[in-house]
């Protein structure tokens, strides 16, 4: 369709989605004319010497003159065809065209190889491994054309699929990132990324707390536009290409000490605590070897209307406390009674119950802890799913009761 009605085709994806490949095999057979940027071979006599122009490397195009004679070659020349070929998005100053319909994308998610494709791949290098094989090698790979690639060309010598050929490939696609992209960045813009490996959605504000810099806004919107590493996953929210999300981590692990990372994922945990999202707080602060930190966020979080009880998330940290933490603070006797009840220990839950009873009797009335613990006990008499539906209205009442009369908060 481009060939016969198109102006402009402009591939954009990451390195090792094929994008030349696919633009070689879409223009096999016809006379075309191969152009670089990086190289200084956008003159007009060169623009002139053939009726389809290909143009790798667009994101390099950095020349103001460049981009002027092509723009010019496109508005002077409707019957040319241009196929540009670049790691970054549609620029600014080709906008235009695409606005207009005389410049056609093609994006890297177009590129992805699905299950059957991977299996293509492999028998065209004449190996065929079998369906759990294939499943396996899919899901690591994402479908990715060159790990897909690599990985088969390595089994078409004869070797047999494992996790360590996995491994293998992986490395070397990490080497060729680090070569190919990372390398070229400076190094402000490689401690950006790094910094934010760790998380697997971010926005701007946790991008300035991971790097401590102000202008993380504009330096994703730089991404952005300039690579197709980051994807935005809805509006303000953004995440690493997975491939490239693991290799960051790969390069941070590389490049910094065991503090600089426990440093970074405690900023991670700070972020989260000040969202009070105390789950993925209490992950990263975990990671951070922060012990002091996670029993802190274990009470405050325990303290929350217990409603809003993160469990599937806590539940592992509460199995860090010991019993003379949890027996010390009510809102852990009553997380610990309903996280048991939500895991169907319900003898687990009456038994934390029962020691939330005897905390509460074992203080005076008007003791503040004994008003909490009595509070806490009205919640599970009402919350606890292994309760009968028939005393629900009763402890409803009771517990109206207990708040008109002060005795709970």
């Amino acid at each position: 369709m481009f060939l016969n009605s198109g102006r402009i085709m402009y591939f954009f994806a990451p390195c090792g989605f094929g994008k030349t490949t696919v633009a070689n095999e879409l223009l096999k057979n016809k006379k075309y004319i191969r152009l670089s940027p990086e190289s200084g071979e956008i003159t007009a006599d060169a623009l002139k010497k053939a009726d389809i122009v290909l143009i790798d490397d667009m994101q390099r195009m950095d020349s103001e003159e460049e981009r002027q004679r092509l723009l010019l070659s496109i508005r002077e020349n409707p019957q040319k065809r241009f196929v540009l070929l670049s790691r970054s998005r549609v620029p600014g100053w080709l906008m235009p065209f695409q606005v207009s319909g005389l410049l056609v994308t093609v994006e890297y998610d177009e590129l992805f190889l699905s299950r059957s494709e991977t299996a293509a791949v492999f028998k065209n290098f004449g190996t065929e491994p079998g369906e759990q094989e294939i499943t396996d090698i899919f899901k690591r790979t994402f479908g990715y054309p060159l790990a897909v690639t690599l990985t088969a060309r390595e089994m078409s010598r004869k070797t047999a699929y494992d996790t360590s050929v996995y491994e293998e490939i992986t490395d070397k696609i990490y080497f060729y990132f680090d070569d190919a992209i990372f390398s070229r960045l400076e190094i402000p813009m490689r401690r950006f990324l790094m910094n934010l490996a760790p998380f697997e959605d971010f926005e701007a504000e946790l991008a300035k707390i991971a790097n401590g810099d102000s202008r993380a806004g504009k330096h994703l919107a730089d991404i952005m536009q300039n690579t197709g590493m980051i994807i935005s996953k809805n509006r303000g929210v953004f995440r690493f290409w997975p491939f490239f999300r693991k290799f960051l981590m790969w390069e941070m692990r590389r490049e910094y000490s065991d503090e600089q990372i426990r440093t970074l994922y405690g900023r991670g945990g700070l972020y989260y605590e000040l969202k009070e999202n105390y789950g993925k707080a209490l992950e990263f602060y975990s990671k951070s070897g922060d012990s002091d930190k996670v029993s802190e966020l274990i009470i405050k979080s325990a303290t929350l209307h217990p409603g809003m009880g993160h469990y599937d998330e806590l539940e592992r940290y509460f199995a860090m406390l010991s019993d003379e933490q949890i027996l010390a603070v009510p809102s852990l006797m009553q997380g610990i009674s309903m996280l048991c009840a939500l895991r169907a220990d319900y003898d687990g839950s009456e038994r934390w119950y029962a020691e939330l009873e005897k905390f509460a009797a074992s203080k005076n009335k008007f003791d503040e802890a004994a008003k909490e613990a009595r509070g806490r006990l009205a919640y599970l008499d009402i919350a606890l799913p292994q309760r009968s539906i028939n005393g629900i209205a009763k402890a409803i009442t009771v517990a109206a009761r207990l708040l008109a009369n002060k005795e709970i908060r």
